[in-house]
């Protein structure tokens, strides 16, 4: 705020203003109603307006609809209360809407009123559509995501393709209005599948689709036509659609996806590349779906499910996790850069809503480590109602900032010890202790109870007093990315948590479930066996033998591992000079180990090792890579692509000794686990 003491100072203070107009920032002065009275060239260069234009008009000349009339009114009413106002604000320019930072100070005379206001502008228009496009990177990624795991999950097609669609309507303001898969068949092709609106309606556009797909095979690349140049009459889809057309391989047939979709969906490279993408997904989630040679043949089985599970867990890993790592790295950089408030603000919300969006992919790669079984539990005797303590004082300050009251009785640690992972176990404790609170009323209740169940199981009732599960919805519970309808509330979640929470404490023994309270709120439940109950079923389940397979096309060196383990009576080596062989051999027989030669003649190492991956029933067993040459290179890409050691030929027995006894000894801490 700016104040005048003298007749001599005012008019000192009015011409060191005046000066500040020659400088590059947009600047303006307008009296205490809001008229223009002075701006300088950076003004009317941004405005669009001449200071002729400007001077004697109203500010409101430049409003903007995008903020109400309440904003507006706290606006004038923070201006004449306090003489300052400083933010974000839209105004309608003459060459159209941008987002400005605006920085009033109010001018008083001697008797302290406000007589003008000085109005520093600055242009926030790039940084906001930066802004916009992390934001929609950001979308977008969480959409292919749960595309992804829909893709994976045993959904029927309509039911797979109905939730694809709603995710891309609700997130991205977009769907297909008709999707279609043709197939190449003795030179003719065939509609296999229809999907959309306008399935039931015979489309004058048959004719040309199918030239369209033809030439989409021939070329084996992607094609789009705007309907808008095609001049259909009658066409029941509007014309401001198009069509988007991508080769598939579907039951090793050349086929074509077919999209009729809004054509702004393809006006630009970022919203096609997001397009390609989720076609890309589409395709793995319907090819899982129709394929009909799944036992057929152990490659040809193996080869199809490559397409849908190891291309998709390594999209998982590497697109979403290499651009959150730059959202996350960089947001974190441009914190330390020495940003101003509303800078260090929005890069703080940058970097806040990029940790969500890993937790969301840390969640659904776990979950999907658990669907294959590959994730290692390290099982130990310990209290429940100690880890239930130390969960409870992780959770104390959600507790706090919605006021409910955690009500836990601590007699319970006369209780036996039950067997279980300490870090999985509080995993589970916090899922369940964080939906009490976060779904709970204000001022609610959380109670727990412990006690022990006809001497074998310990069991722990969560029970809280928020509105509970609808009755309907209740068969739902702990299925992946279903939220109930709470994904219209305020209430951040994804919908795995349960589905994660269910698989471990399976993984332990244990159960969990959920009862409806018999007054209100929500009862959900664990129940977990005594240590020496777990100990006993973990003596049941060992096994004697560790098969190891080894690959190899060199029969000598086949040969010099048989000679190498021959003196190792608990390993039991099958070998294979063929890879296919190989292939179905895993497939059909329990194998703990496979020892693979990078350089197969049919299909390499890396063909092999994904192929294996890809197959729910192969993708657990550790592949170690077998080699001539000593490459750190190689080596360090053998590691990144999953194989689980790198040995070089001729092959040490110490070394394979050692990798074979720690696998053995995470053998015996898994089979523990099994039912």
């Amino acid at each position: 705020m700016l104040s005048f003491s003298t007749d001599m100072d005012r008019s000192e203070e009015f011409k060191l203003l005046a000066s500040t107009f020659n400088a590059h920032q947009p600047i303006a002065i307008l009296d205490r109603n809001g008229t223009f009275i002075k701006v300088n060239a950076a003004f009317c260069n941004l405005s669009g307006y001449s200071a002729l234009q400007l001077k004697g008009a109203n500010v409101r000349l430049l409003r903007s609809d995008r903020h109400n009339d309440q904003f507006y009114h706290e606006f004038w009413l923070a201006l004449y209360e306090h003489g300052y106002w400083q933010g974000e604000l839209w105004n309608k320019l003459k060459s159209g809407e941008i987002r400005l930072h605006v920085n009033i100070s109010a001018v008083t005379d001697e008797q302290g009123h406000f007589t003008h206001y000085v109005a520093f502008y600055e242009d926030e228009s790039v940084r906001y559509q930066q802004q916009l496009l992390l934001e929609q990177k950001a979308a977008q990624e969480t959409s292919l995501s749960i595309l992804m795991a829909y893709c994976l999950d045993e959904l029927p097609m309509t039911a797979f393709l109905n939730q694809c669609m709603e995710q891309i309507r609700q997130n991205h303001q977009w769907h297909w209005k008709l999707l279609s898969l043709y197939q190449l068949t003795h030179s003719e092709l065939h509609s296999i599948l229809s999907h959309g609106a306008c399935v039931q309606n015979n489309c004058e556009k048959s004719a040309m689709t199918q030239s369209l797909c033809r030439s989409v095979i021939q070329q084996g690349a992607p094609k789009e036509l705007p309907l808008d140049a095609l001049g259909l009459s009658s066409c029941l889809i509007e014309k401001d659609h198009a069509l988007y057309a991508v080769p598939l391989n579907q039951n090793q047939k050349a086929s074509v996806l077919v999209l009729y979709l809004p054509k702004f969906v393809i006006d630009n490279h970022e919203s096609r590349a997001f397009l390609h993408r989720v076609v890309h997904v589409l395709g793995m989630g319907i090819n899982k779906r129709i394929s009909d040679q799944a036992l057929e043949d152990a490659r040809k089985r193996a080869e199809l499910s490559s397409k849908a599970k190891s291309q998709l867990l390594s999209s998982v890993s590497h697109e979403l996790r290499t651009p959150l790592n730059a959202i996350l790295g960089f947001s974190q950089l441009l914190q330390d850069e020495g940003l101003n408030e509303i800078q260090l603000e929005y890069s703080q919300e940058i970097h806040a809503a990029g940790k969500h969006l890993l937790n969301l992919v840390n969640d659904i790669l776990d979950l999907a480590r658990m669907e294959q079984g590959r994730v290692k539990l390290n099982v130990e005797a310990l209290s429940l109602s100690a880890s239930l303590s130390e969960t409870l004082a992780m959770v104390q300050q959600l507790a706090l900032e919605k006021n409910v009251c955690i009500e836990f009785s601590d007699k319970a640690r006369i209780l036996p010890e039950v067997n279980a992972d300490p870090i999985r176990l509080k995993q589970v404790l916090l899922n369940l202790l964080s939906n009490a609170i976060k779904y709970n009323e204000v001022n609610g209740q959380v109670r727990l109870h412990l006690k022990s169940i006809a001497n074998q199981k310990i069991r722990l009732e969560i029970e809280d007093s928020g509105q509970g599960v609808p009755e309907d919805k209740e068969q739902l519970l702990f299925q992946a990315f279903n939220r109930l309808g709470a994904e219209q509330g305020p209430t951040e979640g994804t919908g795995i948590g349960l589905a994660i929470c269910k698989r471990l404490i399976k993984l332990m023994h244990g159960e969990i479930g959920y009862q409806r309270h018999p007054v209100k709120g929500s009862i959900f439940w664990i129940e977990l066996p005594f240590a020496h109950y777990a100990q006993e079923i973990s003596a049941k389940t060992s096994r004697a033998h560790f098969n190891i397979l080894c690959l190899d096309d060199d029969p000598i060196h086949l040969r010099l591992i048989e000679g190498l383990l021959s003196q190792h009576p608990e390993l039991k080596l099958f070998t294979e000079t063929n890879a296919s062989y190989a292939l179905e051999f895993a497939l059909k027989q329990p194998v703990d180990l496979i020892l693979l030669d990078l350089h197969m003649p049919e299909l390499s190492g890396y063909e092999v090792l994904e192929i294996l991956k890809a197959s729910p029933r192969t993708a657990t067993i550790p592949v170690v890579a077998i080699s001539a040459e000593n490459n750190p290179e190689q080596i360090n890409q053998c590691l990144l692509s999953g194989f689980t050691e790198y040995l070089t030929k001729p092959l040490s027995v110490d070394k394979l000794l050692v990798v074979v006894e720690q696998l053995q000894q995470e053998q015996k801490q898994l089979l523990q686990h099994q039912d």
